[in-house]
């Protein structure tokens, strides 16, 4: 498995380069990005109050790799969660998804828990529980393989709900390619043909304010991901 990567640091917060298969926080038998900021030195349980959350900011799904945003201190962890409540913060994910998706568009669809499943679910009907989702996307380009047709999309989360991205191409009918909680047969048999062992969405770009200035970083794809654009003759 790869390791994380500091991609840049300040006085503020990480930006850290997340592998597929890393929680953000310890849960099953995940490593933890948390746990590994720990063991580097570079964060101290003891700097941080009880419900700290070690310095958490926003999360991204365990086999969803790329960047990640962490506070270094209880201060700026505030100041950021309030710029991600505030939606300044531009998100851009890039992934694969099963068939040829519209060109661009916005979902607008809520998204519940379903406990029963363990998973989200977009609410079609109104519901108290649902909590309003806004996700932008733009198809890329497409490509054509022995088991279908796929697109390369990017996704821009407006709000930031669990699962979301994932959650909304499953409302379209264009589930990511490899996931394996919301996707069809078609998107397991195009994982199969492609190789592939986890979904296909990693967290490509990232711009946010801070101090008077507009921060951007960027994480280039993951090393197997890469090569399936390559073998499909796709560049982002």
């Amino acid at each position: 498995m790869n390791q994380p990567t500091i991609i840049s640091e300040g006085d503020d917060y990480f930006v850290l380069d997340k592998p597929a298969g890393y929680a953000v926080e310890p849960v099953a038998n995940y490593p933890s990005i948390s746990d590994w900021l720990v063991e580097k030195g570079k964060i101290f349980a003891s700097d941080w109050p009880l419900d700290g959350r070690l310095g958490v900011v926003h999360r991204t799904d365990v086999d969803t790799s790329g960047l990640l945003i962490w506070a270094k201190t209880p201060a700026s962890q505030e100041n950021l969660k309030r710029l991600w409540q505030g939606r300044v913060v531009e998100k851009t994910y890039i992934g694969l998804a099963v068939g040829k998706l519209p060109e661009r568009g916005t979902v607008e669809v809520a998204i519940r828990r379903d406990n029963q499943k363990d998973r989200q679910t977009a609410a079609l009907l109104p519901d108290k529980k649902a909590r309003p989702a806004i996700t932008e996307f733009q198809r890329l380009k497409i490509a054509t393989i022995a088991r279908g047709v796929v697109s390369m999309f990017e996704a821009k989360p407006i709000t930031g709900r669990t699962h979301q991205i994932r959650v909304h191409l499953k409302y379209l009918g264009h589930p990511v390619i490899g996931d394996k909680l919301y996707g069809d047969k078609a998107s397991r048999s195009l994982a199969k043909e492609l190789n592939l062992t986890r979904h296909f969405l990693h967290a490509w770009k990232l711009s946010l304010p801070w101090q008077g200035k507009k921060e951007h970083y960027e994480s280039p794809l993951q090393s197997e991901l890469a090569q399936i654009l390559r073998r499909l003759n796709l560049n982002p």
